[in-house]
C-alpha cells in the first residue's frame, strides 16, 4: 500500500514527517524528483508511475496527483536533496581532489 511506502520513505530519508496523497494504488513504479517537483508531475505520469515521490509541492499541485492517478509522497525539500550531496562530493573529488579539499570540508547541513 502507498502508506507503507510513505513510512519507508520517511524512515529511509530520516524525515520528521511525509505527506501522502493516495490514489488507491499500490506503490510499484516510483517516479522521483528531488527538491521541489511540483512542476514535473507530468514526468511521472509519462513514465507510467503509480507513485510520485518529491520534496515538496504547492497545494493545488498536490491535489493533481489524484487527478493524474498517482500516489503522491512529499518528503521535504531538504530530505530529498541531501542524500545526493555526499555522492556528488565524492564524484567531484574523484576528478578534482585538490579543489574539493580546499573548497568543501563537509556536505552536511544541519537544520535547527
Amino acid at each position: 500500500e502507498a502508506d507503507a511506502f510513505a513510512r519507508l520513505v520517511k524512515f529511509a530519508l530520516g524525515a520528521p514527517c511525509v505527506t501522502l496523497s493516495p490514489c488507491g494504488k499500490k506503490a510499484k513504479r516510483i517516479a522521483l524528483i528531488g527538491g521541489s517537483g511540483g512542476d514535473e508531475i507530468h514526468v511521472g505520469k509519462a513514465a507510467c508511475a503509480d507513485t510520485y515521490l518529491t520534496g515538496d509541492m504547492k497545494y493545488h499541485q498536490t491535489l493533481s496527483a489524484g487527478e493524474n492517478d498517482m500516489n503522491l509522497v512529499c518528503a521535504g525539500h531538504f530530505y530529498t536533496e541531501q542524500p545526493i550531496c555526499a555522492r556528488l562530493c565524492a564524484l567531484v573529488a574523484e576528478v578534482a581532489p585538490d579543489a574539493m579539499a580546499d573548497a568543501v570540508t563537509s556536505c552536511k547541513v544541519t537544520i535547527i
